[in-house]
C-alpha cells in the first residue's frame, strides 16, 4: 500500500470529460466488486458544461 501511495499522482487539474470517464470506470469497477452498494453516476457531480 505504501508503494502504491508513493506512486500516486496528486494535484489540482481542470476537470475534463476524460477525467469523468476515468472516474466513472473506477466507480463501475467498485460497484461490480461490491465495494459500492449502488451504482454511482459521476456526471451528477460534474460541472454542467461537462455532464
Amino acid at each position: 500500500m505504501a508503494l502504491a501511495f508513493r506512486r500516486a499522482r496528486f494535484g489540482v487539474e481542470p476537470v475534463t470529460r476524460e477525467t469523468l470517464t476515468y472516474q466513472q470506470h473506477i466507480a463501475d469497477v467498485f460497484y461490480q466488486a461490491g465495494i459500492l452498494p449502488k451504482r454511482v453516476d459521476v456526471g451528477q457531480a460534474a460541472p454542467p458544461t461537462l455532464a
